[in-house]
């Protein structure tokens, strides 16, 4: 059902970006599709796909979603994760400068995004006389609105998109009372607890141009 909301959407959006671009003419892309390599290298591991329309040379519109797969960690050889599966969804909005440079166009947005993962926390647990392995469930939910600083190269067939972002998440824990420890660098599942957090982002993007 997820996997259907995500295609349905996409589909929606490609739809009303051709109705836009149809008599459109212009120097800079119309419509733009785009590769985050950064997604895998994540804790929580993503394939991602993003498509953006410019509506005006100055507006356009950019829509990402990701397939979460795999999570890991640094810091541990105790704890195993399982059964990851989830899904982002990141509308952004942008404003750009297309007087700075012919070839480079640097822009303002806003991006709002919503995660949804789940997973099976594995860890070996000490108890008095011999050891455990225990077997936790988590589900998270994360909101975030970010205002972004950001520089886009279209010069050519294929270009980037790079970003940087300031802003906040709000994130839902389910299984809090799993988690004890309230240290939000190393808590005891590898998981802060729910609550509002300051969001710092940077994003680095592969564009390929379509129109």
């Amino acid at each position: 059902m997820k996997h259907l909301f995500l295609i349905i959407l996409c589909a929606c959006y490609s739809t009303m970006a051709f109705a836009q671009l149809k008599n459109t003419s212009t120097d800079h892309p119309l419509w733009s599709i785009k590769l985050s390599p950064l997604g895998l290298i994540e804790p929580d591991q993503a394939l991602s796909l993003a498509t953006e329309v410019r509506i005006k040379s100055h507006f356009g519109i950019q829509l990402e979603g990701s397939y979460l797969f795999n999570t890991w960690y640094l810091a541990t050889n105790t704890r195993t994760v399982t059964n990851t599966q989830g899904f982002r969804i990141v509308p952004e909005f942008r404003y750009y400068d297309v007087n700075f440079k012919n070839t480079l166009h640097r822009y303002v947005g806003l991006q709002l995004s919503y995660k949804q993962l789940e997973k099976d926390v594995e860890e070996w647990t000490a108890k008095p006389n011999f050891i455990q392995l225990e077997t936790t469930h988590l589900k998270k939910n994360n909101m975030t609105a970010t205002v972004l600083l950001g520089l886009q190269n279209h010069a050519k067939l294929i270009g980037f998109d790079f970003n940087l972002g300031l802003g906040f998440k709000y994130k839902t824990l389910f299984n809090n009372e799993a988690i004890s420890n309230n240290n939000l660098i190393n808590t005891h599942l590898g998981e802060s607890f729910g609550g509002y957090y300051p969001q710092l982002s940077a994003t680095f993007k592969l564009c390929v141009k379509i129109i």
